[in-house]
């Protein structure tokens, strides 16, 4: 009876304690398991509470594409539904993503900036690739000035390579007049350069180390953009932006993919051609040794950063690319990439 009696006194004092905001449990297993508690709900977050279905859209596929291609089939190989389909002008990528067709775009930054600045309900989000654009022309064009007349050949009036181009002849030769055309793939445009079709066209690093090496000496590289605008932002990953407020999980989910697919090629020599390898038929070509080895460098370990973001955009306002007045948190939404960094770290 006096057993039973204390086990009750002790219950009462229990519950008392526990309504008055007390606790029985020590101090250090509180701790644990307020952590353990803490670290699931990080790790969930991380896993994509949101849908697992959606589709990218992006242009032109050759080397830049491997690693969406390469996070792509790691999420569904997770049970995930991811699509990534072609389009042949950034235009329709905005399109699509304004009304839900796609849910991430792979294009120009500038006409995502201008989509943004227009009322599209778009979030740029991560790079796709570092700038790789090139300027070639036919050996006997020797400067600027000498495309005055001839035919140059750009992607679109939105695309990226196209107000890098307008932006260095305004800048190396304003009085200049060529006759512009467009060809919408990097990789059509070579092949035009290379018959005789066209004059001159800002290239993707892949097609224009194709042009050298099929081409020899009767084609010049008059300008390496890649080169002399390093910082310059070109290739984006954007997202519909009231998308991924409701899945916020899915975002970080592709972009950690992408971002440890970039990692490797930065780090393991042989990676980036394994994996050429393995997407050969989704390519446009096949690339060579050379080609290969200038892509290696060609992503940011740590993804974008709001400097470099800060740059682009002022370029690309200083062009008249896009109109003055758009700012840096009405276009881009960092926050999805720095919880992938702060899941898998920063080198």
């Amino acid at each position: 009876m006096r057993l039973r009696l204390i086990s009750v006194t002790f219950a009462i004092v229990g519950l008392v304690l526990a309504a008055c905001g007390g606790s029985t449990t020590a101090p250090a297993a509180t701790a644990a398991a307020t952590t353990a508690a803490t670290a699931a709900a990080t790790a969930a977050a991380t896993e994509a509470p949101g849908t697992k279905t959606f589709v990218i859209s992006q242009g032109d596929s050759g080397v830049a594409n491997i690693p969406t291609l390469v996070a792509r089939d790691e999420l569904n190989a997770k049970g995930w539904n991811v699509k990534v389909v072609q389009v042949k002008d950034v235009s329709l990528s905005v399109d699509g993503m304004t009304r839900g067709e796609f849910q991430f775009g792979r294009g120009a930054v500038n006409a995502y900036m201008l989509a943004i600045q227009k009322g599209a309900p778009l979030k740029i989000i991560q790079q796709a690739v570092n700038n790789e654009w090139t300027f070639y022309t036919k050996e006997s064009i020797t400067k600027c000035a000498e495309i005055d007349g001839k035919k140059l050949a750009i992607s679109s009036e939105g695309g990226v390579s196209t107000a890098i181009t307008r932006n260095w002849i305004n800048q190396e030769c304003p009085t200049a007049k060529p006759s512009y055309l467009v060809i919408a793939n990097s990789s059509d445009r070579f092949a035009a350069l290379l018959s005789g079709q066209i004059d001159a066209s800002p290239l993707a690093t892949e097609d224009g180390t194709l042009l050298e090496e099929k081409g020899g000496t009767k084609f010049r590289k008059l300008a390496d953009f890649a080169r002399d605008l390093p910082n310059l932002e070109t290739t984006m990953f954007a997202v519909n932006g009231d998308w991924a407020k409701q899945n916020p999980g899915s975002v970080q989910a592709f972009l950690r993919a992408h971002l440890e697919s970039q990692r490797r090629i930065a780090t393991e020599s042989n990676y980036l051609a394994q994996m050429i390898e393995k997407y050969k038929s989704e390519l446009s070509s096949t690339p060579s040794p050379k080609t290969i080895e200038a892509y290696k460098a060609k992503w940011k370990i740590n993804g974008i950063n709001e400097k470099d973001m800060q740059y682009t955009l002022d370029f690309f306002t200083k062009s008249g690319a896009i109109q003055p007045g758009l700012t840096l948190a009405q276009c881009a939404d960092l926050s999805y990439l720095d919880a992938v960094l702060a899941a898998i770290g920063k080198k």
